[in-house]
């Protein structure tokens, strides 16, 4: 019986470590995750970016300015589908501040295709 009741409790602590991983953030080289999201948070913008393959690596800039009195909170950018190996950084703004700016960069002879969410409060 003691046996059976370690088993079930290691399992319960198993299960509920995995729960605590956010699905949002990857190890991904080609995402972004910044900044955390709280229960009193509230989804300021999500929007898709996509480019269509181009013989050379080409950047685009994407800016967001949230609504007045808002401010950002998290950031979560997310390639859809598989790898074209683009890569999306910050370079302007983020968490803390009212507007942010995403630099995407697909590879030479491929696009991508992104989820972008803009979490504030």
């Amino acid at each position: 019986m003691k046996f059976a009741l370690l088993f079930v409790l290691t399992a319960v602590v198993a299960v509920s470590t995995d729960e605590v991983a956010d699905p949002s953030s990857t190890n991904r080289a080609n995402g972004l995750s910044i900044g955390s999201i709280a229960p009193n948070d509230r989804l300021l913008r999500s929007f898709v970016v996509t480019r269509a393959a181009t013989a050379s690596s080409q950047a685009v800039n994407v800016r967001y300015t949230a609504p007045a009195g808002r401010r950002v909170r998290a950031v979560r950018a997310r390639e859809v589908g598989v790898s074209q190996f683009a890569t999306v950084r910050l370079v302007g703004g983020g968490v803390g501040s009212t507007f942010v700016t995403l630099q995407f960069r697909n590879s030479a002879r491929r696009g991508y295709h992104f989820n972008v969410q803009i979490w504030g409060r």
